[in-house]
């Protein structure tokens, strides 16, 4: 009886060593019978809720409950009237104000400071103050007199020159 098994087994080696799905590995496996196959039987089933393994113990209190703090709502922030910001411009020097844009929290424009100078000018549409000055173009010329002039003297109180002499000649023709 060995002897059959023995054969049996080297049979089932021999076929199983020349089958193509054995040639590209190493090791293989028989499965004749010896020993037959281990059932197992169904998974145990439990009922009930699953033990308790550690208790949920809520923490001690150290300290009494947070103070409740109220604090001041935000403040609403208005934006400025555009006109009374040109207006202010115009009393700080500034002339030949551009055209103004509302960008975001900025108004921007182009104008000449007191200084003659072409500037770009971003004020803040919430304060109307001027947070940046940058110089496009610095002045060219002298600025304009700061206040009104002097009227002419008139005409009759200003010194008449002398009449010239003619030597006899054309007095349309300049010699």
């Amino acid at each position: 009886m060995l002897e059959k098994a023995f054969s049996a087994a080297l049979f089932a080696l021999t076929l199983a060593a020349a089958s193509p799905a054995v040639a590209g590995s190493w090791s293989f496996g028989v499965g004749v019978g010896f020993p037959p196959p281990a059932y197992y039987g169904p998974p145990p089933i439990y009922y009930g809720p699953p033990p308790v393994i550690y208790e949920a113990v809520p923490p001690p209190l150290y300290y009494g409950q947070p103070p409740v703090v109220a604090a001041p709502p935000p403040p609403v922030l208005q934006i400025r009237d555009p006109g009374a910001v040109l207006g202010e411009l115009e009393n700080a020097g500034y002339r030949e104000l551009g055209p103004m844009a509302h960008r975001g929290a900025h108004y921007k424009l182009r104008a000449l400071n007191p200084a003659g100078d072409l500037v770009a000018l971003e004020i803040s549409a919430y304060t109307g103050e001027i947070e940046r000055e940058l110089i496009l173009e610095a002045r060219r010329t002298a600025p304009p007199p700061p206040g009104p002039m002097a009227a002419p003297a008139p005409l009759s109180e200003q010194p008449q020159p002398a009449p010239e002499e003619q030597d006899g000649g054309d007095p349309l023709v300049v010699y």
